[in-house]
């Protein structure tokens, strides 16, 4: 099982609906492919987790790498990895409402709030690589951090 952890930049904002289309085709390909991972957007940044075996893994990089809606890609962590941190396909928003018209209504499976998960963290102890890597990811935006005056994690 390999992991690879990478950051990159959209070359404009995605709307609500481009997201809602990366997510329904990443969740396809990476279902088809045995790929978990995470995908955290926001202010035209991504920061993304995908694990999986090594050679599908590559190809699902290779792709991401000529896709058009990320540039300036960089590979901050691959490593031969024991287990999954995820066991399904997950993407963070810093507004759930960006994302759906009615975020009471408990949204789609697998979409994250940034602002809990910068409150809150990913709870993955037996991956501190990951936590770390997401946590130094998510500081950079000043509303998320406002989000964590006052919050220890527990």
């Amino acid at each position: 099982m390999q992991r690879i952890i990478y950051l990159s930049s959209a070359p404009a904002p995605l709307t609500p609906e481009d997201l809602g289309a990366l997510l329904a085709v990443s969740r396809r390909n990476n279902a088809a492919t045995g790929i978990t991972g995470m995908l955290l957007y926001h202010d035209q940044n991504f920061l993304q987790v995908l694990e999986g075996e090594e050679d599908a893994l590559s190809d699902c990089f290779n792709r991401i790498a000529r896709d058009t809606r990320h540039r300036n890609l960089i590979v901050l962590w691959r490593d031969t990895v024991a287990a999954r941190a995820f066991g399904a396909w997950q993407m963070g928003f810093a507004r759930m409402q960006d994302l759906f018209a009615d975020p009471m209504s408990g949204g789609m499976p697998g979409v994250l709030s940034l602002h809990d998960l910068a409150r809150d963290g990913l709870n993955h102890a037996d991956d501190p690589v990951v936590e770390r890597l997401v946590r130094v990811y998510l500081r950079g935006f000043p509303d998320l951090a406002a989000d964590r005056v006052g919050h220890a994690r527990p």
